[in-house]
């Protein structure tokens, strides 16, 4: 996610950041900023321009991965990632989740919950429509 944040020219604020991506990134600080991966797009003047990705991830106990997500239902970011241990979540409660937050038409979700005896990452992408309901499509794929 950093590379392709800094391969499109934003700012990527991301715990850990290699030294050789640290100086793509355009003089901004290395370490999270809100999220666990925020690529962002400063125009003239340094000033923000727009939030591009948001990013969470939590594996483990389920009120810490619901506290997690919480955070992108408020975030603005363009697109909203969540990688999570889906052993301990359904796909189901974050779409309705989604639904009854507070959220914008044109609001997209992608939620990638892994499955631990399977050994692979079901996705799901959310789009929210205009009557503000969260119309899901299913993807599957393998890690």
């Amino acid at each position: 996610m950093t590379k392709w944040g800094l391969g499109h020219g934003l700012h990527v604020y991301a715990k850990g950041l290699p030294r050789r991506l640290k100086r793509k990134n355009l003089g901004k600080t290395d370490g999270e900023w809100l999220f666990d991966v925020t690529c962002l797009e400063y125009g003239d003047g340094d000033y923000l321009q727009r939030a591009v990705l948001a990013v969470e991830s939590e594996w483990g106990h389920e009120q810490d991965i619901y506290d997690d997500f919480e955070k992108l239902l408020v975030c603005r970011a363009e697109l909203r990632l969540f990688i999570f241990d889906r052993a301990a979540l359904k796909f189901k409660w974050l779409r309705r989740c989604i639904q009854r937050g507070p959220v914008q038409a044109g609001d997209i979700y992608l939620l990638a919950g892994y499955d631990d005896k399977a050994k692979l990452f079901e996705f799901r992408r959310v789009d929210v429509d205009a009557d503000l309901r969260a119309i899901a499509a299913t993807a599957q794929g393998s890690s």
